[in-house]
């Protein structure tokens, strides 16, 4: 059975052939396949590095893409080889950023703020504590928000991206936000169960609230899922199953691995107490 692509990975990799185009039109509009000699690395690295200023993960993914149109004109007869064939473009992955309780508390209590800056404020504590992407959380409705027997009320949605179900849990400070902006004129246009707004004008907002907060780095949505995931596991102790199944991941394994590991803290504070509980027990 043909393996089905997501239609967010079909645009992605087809931003990125157009970006390789550019990459051509800049370097010779009309390279030939068979022109193509392992040094166009080279000028393949100064174009998205220097030119672009991309970042060495996303130059990957493009050498990556054009690797595989090369090995595709060698399956076609085109070429003999694959000049890049040997080629290993290594990039180390940049640190990811967390928010902490404190930096939370300083967000949640910040004034001075206008509507618009108040709005992204409030929509991205609702995600920091539901762990939601960005497109989940623009795309949900009223009935998504589901009740446990006892009262609990949760989010039962499917992820865009993964077709995973979630269940993030709504506290009371989400409850409130969907009340506050219940009569929003684009949640009543649009029948969504937020006014969120599109993911470049709220990674602005969000710059600019980090520095008003005197973080250290800067806020985009991304943030929010990461440091949901770093909280759940490190601040709360919750087990990373459920803090997988709380993201929508289908094992605790990409938890662990994308988004944030048990610090050592953590690990040290669970092997003391659960010791502590095995010799009061005994």
């Amino acid at each position: 059975m043909a393996k089905v692509i997501r239609h967010s990975t079909d645009r992605a990799v087809r931003k990125r052939l157009g970006n390789l185009v550019d990459f051509i039109n800049w370097k010779q509009p009309d390279l030939r396949v068979t022109e193509v000699k392992p040094s166009i690395i080279y000028d393949l690295e100064h174009y998205f590095g220097k030119i672009r200023a991309f970042a060495p993960d996303v130059m990957a993914r493009h050498i990556k893409e054009l690797r595989a149109v090369l090995q595709l004109s060698v399956l076609d007869g085109h070429l003999e080889r694959n000049p890049l064939e040997t080629f290993t473009h290594t990039s180390t992955p940049k640190p990811k950023e967390y928010l902490t309780l404190a930096d939370l508390e300083r967000l949640r209590t910040l004034k001075g703020l206008d509507d618009s800056e108040r709005l992204e404020r409030d929509i991205f504590l609702f995600q920091i504590i539901t762990g939601l992407s960005h497109i989940d959380l623009a795309n949900l409705t009223e009935k998504q928000v589901k009740k446990t027997p006892d009262g609990l009320t949760y989010l039962d949605i499917r992820r865009q991206k993964s077709g995973v179900q979630a269940f993030p849990i709504l506290d009371d400070e989400c409850l409130e936000t969907i009340e506050r902006y219940r009569n929003h004129p684009k949640v009543r246009r649009t029948g969504r169960l937020l006014p969120v707004n599109e993911n470049q004008h709220r990674n602005r907002v969000l710059k600019y609230l980090a520095r008003s907060i005197d973080l250290s780095f800067p806020l985009t949505t991304k943030t929010a899922r990461d440091s949901h995931a770093d909280l759940m596991l490190n601040e709360y102790g919750i087990p990373p199953d459920v803090v997988a199944a709380s993201l929508g991941h289908s094992n605790s394994k990409t938890t662990l691995s994308l988004y944030a590991r048990l610090k050592p803290e953590t690990v040290a504070r669970a092997v003391s107490e659960a010791k502590a509980k095995k010799k009061n027990s005994s």
